[in-house]
């Protein structure tokens, strides 16, 4: 069973070592390089701490940072269901094309258990999604994955 996990948790992390590399020429060609997509928004709404959440599809290239609901912080002195109401009034029914921009960070933790020191290498992956037609308001998705486990770093 360990050797199954050992073998599986290289895999992922060669994969994304690969993608993060690929990423990375990208940039180095054009930091400031945005793509662009075309979404459909399935589902809007205001939620517990005032953000906007919406649902869209059309971004299912970015796994899933692209399926799950994107934020959006409301201004401070603004209403949520105003802001809500003149985003969904700004947006057609259809596609809209939207700026996306994807960042890239890693981080590692050194940990001392008993004798031994422990380092794990944390990958952060942050999608920003831009409406064009209503900037004011910039959504995105973030996750954090481990990537490698280093027993005697």
């Amino acid at each position: 069973m360990k050797a199954i996990l050992f073998a599986l948790l290289m895999t992922l992390s060669s994969l994304a070592f690969a993608q993060d590399t690929t990423t990375n020429e990208d940039r180095s060609r054009n930091p400031n390089r945005e793509d662009v997509h075309e979404v459909l928004i399935m589902k809007s709404k205001c939620n517990f701490s005032r953000n906007i959440d919406i649902k869209v599809r059309g971004l299912e290239t970015f796994g899933r940072l692209g399926t799950r609901e994107l934020t959006a912080n409301v201004p401070f002195f603004d209403s949520c269901n105003d802001v809500l109401m003149g985003f969904n009034q700004t947006m057609s029914r259809g596609m809209n094309k939207v700026n996306t921009k994807l960042y890239l960070k890693e981080r590692r933790t050194r940990e001392m258990r008993g004798n031994r020191l422990i380092c794990r290498t944390y990958q952060s992956r942050t999608l920003v999604v831009i409406f064009p037609q209503y900037p004011e308001l910039e959504f995105l998705n973030s996750e954090e994955v481990l990537i490698a486990i280093d027993r005697d770093c």
